[in-house]
């Protein structure tokens, strides 16, 4: 998630509100919430606690009190950081409900549409079915697409909670544009100044593919869970190779540290795909080791669909893999100094 550019986020974070009209807007609520969760990240202390509790109670007055009565991109991303503190504070269902409201205000303003940022240009865009509805938000069309760069962060984010708790997204039923994985690796993408949330927006309607098909299926077969896999690789092929990890991070400067940590969200996010793909068959192998008298073949136990064979240890092989390569990986940023004592990634 990356509801904000580089110059809005230091805009916001130096601006002072000057009267009771700012200390109202959208644009305050997601300075308090931008300062709670990295109070949240921060060693835990008393005046840290404090800081944390004022500034999302100020955030949730706002976003309950206005931010409902009129949909605005800084809206939206005031509902998208508070998801994001309610997941760092192990609080999913909060989480959801706010990325239900952050859809629901995202399809009022039409960000949903994803023919528009196909075929006008970014001024155009924003001009005529954005910007009329922000007079009072002070968002312009300067910071390479805003609307499409909040709408790409609720999908991402609210596709992997979704999947997690086995719902139904409110994002994907206001997106008529893009119905799968498969459309969206072949609809031409705009240039992103952020190829870490153009990667994991792709693989997040993956993710969405396995919810809606792969799990719904009365029987899960090996040939779907090879096909999706096939996908995930057509992925890492038109992956930016800026947001590759395989040399051991090094403490690095500010924006080489950003840099870090968005490939590695975009790590855990493909090492999670691969792993919700592959689970149906680590836990058919350990079924059937963990039954009495051992009974490898015995078609009783487990789902049917799939006898074991070296097809099914391969993909729950990967299922391991995948867990074990997402916990190395963030093992060596922490050890590199990169991550906060309670950086809620994982949570």
């Amino acid at each position: 998630m990356d509801p904000f550019s580089n110059d809005e986020f230091d805009a916001i974070i130096r601006w002072y509100p000057t009267d009771q009209t700012e200390k109202a807007s959208a644009r305050f609520a997601n300075q308090n919430m931008i300062l709670a969760i990295g109070a949240q990240c921060a060693p835990v202390s008393g005046a840290q606690a404090q800081i944390e509790r004022e500034c999302l109670a100020s955030a949730q007055s706002i976003a309950s009190s206005i931010l409902l009565e009129s949909p605005s991109l800084q809206g939206i991303q005031t509902f998208l950081l508070l998801a994001f503190y309610m997941l760092g504070a192990c609080r999913r269902n909060a989480a959801f409900m706010y990325l239900g409201v952050a859809a629901r205000a995202a399809h009022a303003l039409g960000l949903h549409n994803a023919k528009l940022y196909e075929s006008l240009p970014a001024s155009s865009v924003e001009q005529q079915y954005v910007l009329p509805f922000l007079a009072r938000s002070k968002v312009t069309c300067a910071n390479q697409f805003p609307s499409e760069r909040i709408w790409k962060s609720l999908v991402t984010l609210e596709f992997v909670v979704t999947s997690i708790l086995g719902r139904e997204p409110a994002s994907l039923l206001t997106h008529p544009g893009h119905a799968n994985f498969d459309q969206m690796m072949h609809t031409r993408q705009r240039n992103t100044p952020d190829p870490a949330l153009q990667a994991s927006y792709q693989l997040s309607w993956l993710i969405n593919d396995v919810m809606s098909n792969f799990y719904q299926r009365e029987t899960v077969t090996i040939e779907a869970a090879q096909l999706y896999m096939e996908k995930i690789d057509i992925w890492l092929e038109n992956l930016d190779e800026s947001l590759s990890l395989n040399d051991k991070p090094s403490v690095v400067e500010p924006e080489a540290w950003a840099q870090v940590i968005g490939s590695l969200h975009v790590s855990c996010f493909y090492h999670f795909a691969v792993t919700l793909i592959c689970r149906p068959f680590l836990i058919q192998q350990l079924r059937r080791r963990l039954a009495p008298g051992n009974p490898v073949n015995d078609s009783t136990v487990g789902n049917p669909s799939f006898e074991d064979g070296p097809e099914v240890a391969d993909l729950a092989e990967k299922c391991v893999t995948a867990a074990r390569y997402m916990a190395e990986t963030c093992a060596e940023v922490l050890q590199a100094g990169l991550f906060k004592e309670s950086m809620p990634l994982l949570k």
